[in-house]
């Protein structure tokens, strides 16, 4: 009693001290007991861990009525379908992949749902990940539920076992009798029992399965009077501008960076807008806005440590991208840069170039993305064929790629939700100048990667509240994202430190 033990004293060098020998605070009480998570230890399984979630608040509308019977269409959410959240024992997508699954089957609500989820893939690249790369707030799921979808409010223990099942990068099945047969393990679980308890003194099943969760939290009530936040055409804008300042829309000057890598920037002129949350915003004095979205090779004069990485490929894919596809190329967007960051590059920006440069506020934004237009992308309706205007998730987004040449057939289903009416020929972000501009010269204000700008909007009352400081707000979509979540009603909010596989920025010069 009274001793203090530690790794001090041998893991240290000759000359370091061992630290202070007293009595620590947490030395003050006995250890705190390791709190269960929600009942008996177990391998974590979709139909029994979150389909209750699923059960309890989604199906009443995700209930596959008006679907096609076709399981690709069941967990393709399509142009007008909803997801089919229902859980159908009777029904499983059983996988291509006979040589490693043979007896793999995955739930339709489970594919579904994993639509709405970007994780990290089994094979992809081996880079340490950005800290949160794939955190359950980053993904479309979290996004939408944290905004009130359809006014769904979650109670805590359903909010927990999402966040869980996409920490635990997307589980599907408990146990490996579940995964790939009984018959192919059972000889495995029988020994591993038999050494565990005979070396370790430690009796356990790991292939034992246990019943359906039942949630202990009471349903909250759905909030009817909440308005559906799934992007959607948003409100038409009421665009008046002044004429004389539309004449000098077409302006252009340059930044210049150094190294002969330059910024061209577009003149916005001054106006008055509706925007499409009906908030009016005075855009008093014209100014300056990046033609593009920044690029690595413009960030990177000011930041040339910065590697915006890859974005994995599939499943054991046999392409040239067995890594990944590249998101770091000179005339890609950046991305995987924080709010705090794009907005220190605009005061690093600044001091360097004499320029008054910053974010862009959202009204802002909005208003130079939409040039005028009324529609709710500034091309036309979330119908519209965007294939030479935007990068937005289309028929190359959602395609699978090929797989190693010894694994016969395909692992999963294409699962990413897409337009597969057009097609862009990108499936991540592509070259800046690869699409055309607006009426006042942007381009890609739709698609791509989201912006970030600097508005700072409080958390949703829809969400978990473990966090109540300020979120960033994104605007415009991404390669990720449909034109139904890409108008300029669409907006997604993160912590502002937070890195995201598919946010950049463009800047604001003021005039």
């Amino acid at each position: 009693p009274g001793e203090l033990a530690s790794c001090s004293g041998c893991h240290e060098e000759n000359e370091a001290s061992a630290g202070p020998n007293r009595r620590l605070i947490a030395m003050e009480r006995e250890p705190s007991e390791i709190e269960p998570w929600h009942g008996p230890e177990r391998g974590f399984d979709f139909r029994r861990e979150v389909q209750p979630v699923l059960d309890r608040y989604c199906v009443s509308c995700h209930d596959g009525k008006g679907n096609s019977t076709n399981l690709i269409d069941i967990i393709e959410p399509g142009l007008v379908r909803k997801p089919d959240f229902r859980d159908r024992p009777d029904v499983c997508i059983k996988t291509k992949l006979t040589y490693y699954l043979n007896n793999g089957m995955f739930p339709p609500s489970y594919m579904a749902l994993c639509s709405y989820v970007r994780n990290a893939t089994q094979e992809g690249d081996n880079d340490v990940l950005v800290p949160g790369e794939t955190a359950a707030d980053t993904t479309a799921l979290v996004q939408m539920l944290e905004a009130g979808h359809h006014g769904v409010r979650l109670d805590a223990e359903s909010w927990d076992r999402l966040a869980t099942w996409i920490d635990l990068n997307r589980m599907g099945h408990g146990t490996w009798s579940e995964t790939v047969g009984t018959n192919r393990v059972a000889h495995f679980a029988a020994r591993r029992a038999d050494l565990q308890k005979r070396y370790a003194n430690i009796v356990e099943d790991h292939e034992k399965t246990y019943g359906r969760a039942v949630i202990k939290t009471p349903a909250l009530p759905r909030d009817t009077a909440a308005k559906p936040n799934s992007g959607g055409a948003g409100r038409a804008a009421n665009v008046e501008v002044a004429a004389a300042d539309v004449s000098g829309a077409s302006a252009r000057r340059e930044l210049d960076l150094g190294g002969g890598v330059k910024i061209a920037l577009a003149r916005i002129p001054a106006g008055v807008m509706t925007d499409s949350a009906g908030v009016k915003t005075v855009i008093g004095k014209s100014f300056w806005m990046s033609v593009d979205e920044i690029t690595n090779e413009q960030y990177r004069r000011l930041v040339p440590t910065h590697d915006s990485k890859l974005e994995r490929g599939e499943f054991m894919q046999f392409t040239e991208q067995e890594r990944g596809y590249p998101l770091n190329m000179p005339d890609q967007p950046v991305v995987r840069v924080s709010c705090d960051e794009a907005a220190a590059f605009c005061v690093e920006l600044s001091r360097r170039t004499g320029a008054k440069v910053r974010l862009p506020s959202g009204g802002e934004w909005e208003w130079a993305a939409r040039a005028g237009a009324a529609t709710p992308l500034w091309y036309g309706d979330v119908d519209a064929d965007f294939s030479k205007v935007a990068n937005l998730a289309d028929v190359t987004f959602r395609r699978q790629d090929r797989f190693r040449a010894n694994v016969p057939g395909m692992a999963v289903p294409a699962w990413r939700p897409a337009d597969i009416r057009y097609d862009d020929h990108y499936r991540v972000s592509a070259p800046v100048s690869a699409f055309g501009p607006n009426a006042w010269g942007l381009r890609n204000v739709h698609g791509n990667v989201w912006e970030w700008t600097a508005d700072r909007v409080a958390p949703s009352e829809f969400g978990p509240q473990v966090d109540k400081s300020p979120r960033a707000g994104a605007r415009g979509g991404s390669c990720w994202t449909r034109p139904k979540d890409s108008t300029f009603a669409s907006r997604v909010l993160y912590r502002p430190w937070r890195k995201v596989h598919d946010v950049g920025f463009r800047i604001l010069v003021e005039d």
